[in-house]
């Protein structure tokens, strides 16, 4: 067991390293069980801010990442980072496989505002979605 220091440690650590990637208004498909992501807009996000060059060359090849995501309520899953092409003209990277259960989860709704973070554990990427009070 950490003792206290350690864990403020870690904490601060976390916190120098978080970055923010997005904020965005939650929209139905996001919220949708259906639909099982979040979507962002390429343009919105920028990859070199946050994801090393073998995790590049993974979301370039149209694979997924594997992340650890924390939200709402300390909630926690394992879910995949990738990007999604809805057409030619509709590209955006996405949070997929379990976004659906996080979101029930964690009480996210249509229509709230989100911020997704950034940061690593031990290397690996992980987010963290905050819900935003306006």
């Amino acid at each position: 067991m950490a003792n206290p220091a350690e864990v403020y440690n870690m904490i601060q650590l976390l916190l120098q390293n978080a970055k923010l990637v997005t904020q965005k208004k939650l929209t139905c498909s996001d919220v949708a069980r259906t639909h099982n992501r979040l979507l962002v807009r390429v343009n919105q996000i920028k990859l070199e801010v946050f994801l090393n060059e073998e995790e590049l060359g993974v979301i370039g090849a149209q694979e997924s990442v594997p992340v650890r995501v924390i939200g709402p309520g300390s909630v926690e899953s394992n879910l995949q980072f990738k990007k999604y092409n809805l057409s030619e003209t509709a590209k955006f990277y996405a949070i997929t496989h379990g976004w659906g259960g996080f979101v029930r989860r964690t009480g996210l709704q249509v229509m709230d505002t989100i911020q997704l973070w950034s940061f690593r554990v031990n290397g690996n990427l992980c987010f963290a979605v905050a819900k935003v009070e306006l």
